[in-house]
């Protein structure tokens, strides 16, 4: 059963029935199942896509700021800071996102879930972290690798979030193919941070009833100052340079 188990084109349905056969499962109970036409496309997934789903509960990725959840103030001051330890904010990335694109939570989430699962199932190929990854390691699972990278680039290649937060690293990518070009592919905070910072933003910013105060460092967005400044503006700030 181990060996099925860790075989990553094991399905559900295969493990179902090669647990009947070695009678971990009772006849009724197994057919019940399998005769059941809702089961159908169960039966069907990939049992490495469970592991993914497991280890991604064991571990999540996203939460929300219950700390300020619910409260509200009449004057709120943000302070838009980055961080680089954990949990990574990427809040320059983010106000460059925010002020070139209409950003939807929503499909904001479904974006990065969707890049997870591709960097999960990489480190599930490789047996190890994408970080551990050395050059031996990366030629010795190339194809892979290139092959979720392609897959991946082809099916965002319009989408906004793969082009703001992404396109860089995939076009350098394909231009010359080595491990650290594809590490940069495969690196989660690419997106993780954005979104931490949009969660972050969104919800400090909510609980201003009256009042509501942004200071950025202009440091951190010197490359589009402008249009970020035009995009406060656009929906009601007074922006005030210093």
């Amino acid at each position: 059963m181990a060996e099925a188990y860790q075989k990553k084109d094991s399905t559900i349905g295969a493990i179902l029935k090669r647990c009947f056969e070695e009678g971990l499962l009772e006849e009724e109970y197994y057919y019940g199942i399998i005769e059941e036409k809702e089961y159908a496309p169960v039966l069907d997934v990939a049992l490495s896509e469970i592991v993914i789903l497991k280890n991604y509960i064991e571990n999540p990725y996203i939460s929300t700021q219950h700390g300020v959840k619910g409260e509200s103030h009449d004057t709120v001051l943000f302070v838009a800071e980055n961080n680089s330890r954990n949990p990574v904010v990427n809040m320059s990335k983010f106000f460059d996102l925010w002020s070139s694109v209409n950003v939807v939570l929503g499909d904001f989430d479904d974006f990065y879930y969707a890049y997870l699962k591709m960097i999960k199932s990489v480190e599930n190929e490789c047996k190890m972290k994408i970080s551990e990854i050395k050059a031996a390691d990366y030629s010795r699972n190339e194809a892979f690798i290139l092959e979720k990278i392609s897959e991946f680039s082809d099916r965002y290649r319009d989408n906004d979030y793969y082009t703001v937060l992404l396109k860089e690293a995939y076009d350098a990518y394909f231009a010359k193919k080595n491990k650290g070009k594809a590490q940069a592919c495969l690196k989660e905070n690419a997106v993780y941070g954005v979104l931490a910072a949009y969660r972050l933003f969104y919800v400090g910013c909510s609980r201003a009833r009256k009042n509501l105060a942004i200071v950025i460092d202009n440091a951190d967005i010197s490359g589009f100052k402008e249009r970020l400044k035009s995009k406060f503006e656009d929906i009601g700030f007074e922006v005030e340079e210093m």
